[in-house]
């Protein structure tokens, strides 16, 4: 049960949940702003585009793109030069389309709280595995390129 409940607890799971969070404040609250599903929909084809990239950047290097596996090499450009997490960003921003698009404005809170949740629970995690195992070159990405923008 507990390998079960690790193999699930990924960050798409903690994605959809905040998704569905999103989806019930625009339920409950409802406010649709002037423009907001294009631009929602422009921020969630944004975020997939980011995700497509960076997760084809890992396949490329043939390294990882699921958390808690150890990176076999660590990647500095691309969509790696404009963050460091760029996956985990285009989560964000997808949620924040979402937001918009749905007329969830009041669930702006829940993009925060998922931001805060996966820094914690898993970019912190990983950036020290990095850094073990990749050392000063890490040191001077790190200094180059910030966690999310």
């Amino acid at each position: 049960m507990r390998r079960l409940l690790r193999e699930i607890d990924i960050p798409p799971l903690w994605l959809a949940i905040a998704a569905a969070a999103i989806w019930g404040v625009a339920r409950i609250w409802p406010v649709m702003l002037p423009g907001a599903r294009p631009v929602g929909g422009a921020l969630i084809a944004l975020g997939l585009l980011l995700t497509a990239v960076a997760g084809g950047q890992m396949l490329w290097r043939r390294t990882s793109p699921i958390p808690r596996r150890v990176p076999r090499v660590m990647l500095d450009s691309g969509a790696f030069a404009l963050s460091r997490n760029p996956i985990y960003l285009s989560d964000a921003i997808m949620l924040t389309g979402w937001m918009l698009w749905s007329g969830g404005i009041w669930g702006a809170p829940v993009v925060a709280l998922f931001m805060l949740w996966i820094t914690r629970r898993y970019i912190l995690p990983e950036e020290a595995e990095i850094a073990r195992r990749f050392g000063p070159a890490f040191d001077t990405y790190r200094a180059k390129v910030r966690r999310w923008l």
